[in-house]
C-alpha cells in the first residue's frame, strides 16, 4: 500500500497543511502516522478505521465487543503492547499464529517486529490505537478506562470576535494550521542562519526520568498532560499575534512583558 499520509491527502480525508504537520510531528517524536493524526485529531479514529480495512481489505475487529483469550495475551508483554499498539486476540493454526489487532495491518517492518516478540507468525485485524490502548490497559493491567471522544471535544471549539463581531478563531484545529504555517513562514525567513537542533518533542524526556519505567497509565496521563500544554501554547500564541495585528501592542512590548515575568 502506497504512503497512509499520501492516500488521506488524495482522498481528501486531511489537506495538505495536516500533512505537512503529520510528518513534522513524526520526524520530531518518531511516532506512528495514523497514530499521529488521531493524536491530534486530524482524522477521526472511526473514519480512519473504515478506509484502512477498505483500502487493505483486511477485516476490522469492534474491541469492545471482543475478549482476547489468554492464551493470546501471554504471547507478549503488556507494556510491549501499548507501546507498538497491538493487541493480541486469540491463537489460531495450533498456537502457531497469533490473530492481532493493529492500526496498520500492512506494515511488514512493524508486522516483523510483533512476529519477533511474540515468537509466531501472526494475522492481522484493524483497529483504532486509543482502542488498543484502552484493551490493552483492561486486559493486561486491569484498568477500566472510559473511551474517549474521538471527534474534537467540546473544550476545543470556541469563539474569539474582533470589535465588528467578525469571527477571527474557532477551533483549536484552526490555531494548529496557522501556528504550523507561522512556523514555516520563520524556518524559511531563517534559511540562512546557523541550523538549529529541533526542538524537544516532549515535554518529560531527557534526564528527568526514564519515560519506558513509567505504567502506559502514567505515560497516557503525560501525554495528555503535554498536548494540554501544547494546545495553551497555540492558543497565547495566536490571542498575542492578534493583538500585534491589530495594533494593541507592539511585539516588542509583548516580549518585554514575557520576559520580565518569566524573570
Amino acid at each position: 500500500m502506497s504512503d497512509l499520509a499520501t492516500l488521506l491527502l488524495e482522498q481528501r480525508y486531511i489537506d495538505i497543511n495536516q500533512l505537512d504537520s503529520a510528518r513534522a510531528q513524526q520526524e520530531y517524536t518518531g511516532k506512528r502516522i495514523e497514530h499521529i493524526l488521531v493524536e491530534s485529531r486530524m482524522v477521526p479514529e472511526r473514519n480512519l478505521v473504515d478506509y484502512i480495512s477498505r483500502v487493505t481489505r483486511i477485516p476490522e475487529v469492534d474491541l469492545a465487543q471482543v475478549v482476547p483469550r489468554g492464551d493470546a495475551l501471554a504471547k507478549m508483554k503488556g507494556t510491549d503492547c501499548f507501546d507498538l499498539a497491538v493487541l493480541p486476540l486469540e491463537l489460531e493454526n495450533n498456537g502457531r499464529t497469533l490473530v492481532v489487532a493493529v492500526t496498520d495491518p500492512v506494515d511488514i517492518g512493524h508486522l516483523d517486529h510483533i512476529m519477533r516478540l511474540a515468537g509466531c507468525r501472526v494475522r492481522t485485524m484493524v483497529a483504532g490505537v486509543n482502542a488498543i490502548r484502552r484493551a490493552v490497559r483492561k486486559y493486561y493491567f486491569g484498568e477500566e478506562v472510559e473511551e474517549e471522544g474521538i471527534d474534537l471535544p467540546p473544550e476545543d471549539e470556541f469563539k474569539i470576535t474582533d470589535m465588528s463581531g467578525n469571527t477571527v478563531m474557532t477551533s483549536i484545529d484552526q490555531l494548529r494550521r496557522q501556528d504550523e504555517a507561522r512556523r514555516r513562514a520563520q524556518a524559511a525567513a531563517s534559511a540562512q542562519a546557523s541550523p538549529s537542533p529541533p526542538p524537544r518533542s516532549d515535554l518529560f524526556g531527557g534526564d528527568l526520568f526514564d519515560i519506558k519505567a513509567l505504567s502506559p497509565q502514567e505515560r497516557a496521563r503525560l501525554s495528555k498532560l503535554e498536548d494540554h500544554m501544547e494546545k495553551s501554547r497555540i492558543v497565547l500564541q495566536s490571542v498575542l499575534e492578534l493583538l500585534v495585528e491589530k495594533g494593541v501592542a507592539r511585539r516588542e512590548e509583548l516580549r518585554s512583558a514575557l520576559t520580565n515575568r518569566s524573570g
